[in-house]
């Protein structure tokens, strides 16, 4: 998987994505983050769904790419 840079592309569903942002408050830094994407609004956020806490952290994504799937153990039928 690669960085896909919201100036090219925006996901095509609503989900969870990783994205990397530029510095924002608290943040002193460049960072990787998890941040859910509403393709209604076209808006990148932070904190639960459908609460009213949530922040928008559209301007400060430079990039995304799909989460990736969990690690699941193998079951071994002996």
């Amino acid at each position: 998987m690669k960085w896909i840079p919201i100036k090219d592309k925006l996901p095509d569903k609503s989900g969870k994505y990783f994205v990397s942002t530029k510095p924002h408050a608290g943040h002193y830094h460049d960072s990787v983050e998890k941040a859910w994407f509403g393709i209604n609004e076209s808006i990148f956020w932070q904190g639960k769904l459908g609460r009213s806490n949530f922040q928008d952290i559209t301007q400060f994504v430079t990039a995304w790419m799909p989460l990736i799937e969990p690690y699941k153990e193998e079951k071994n039928d002996y």
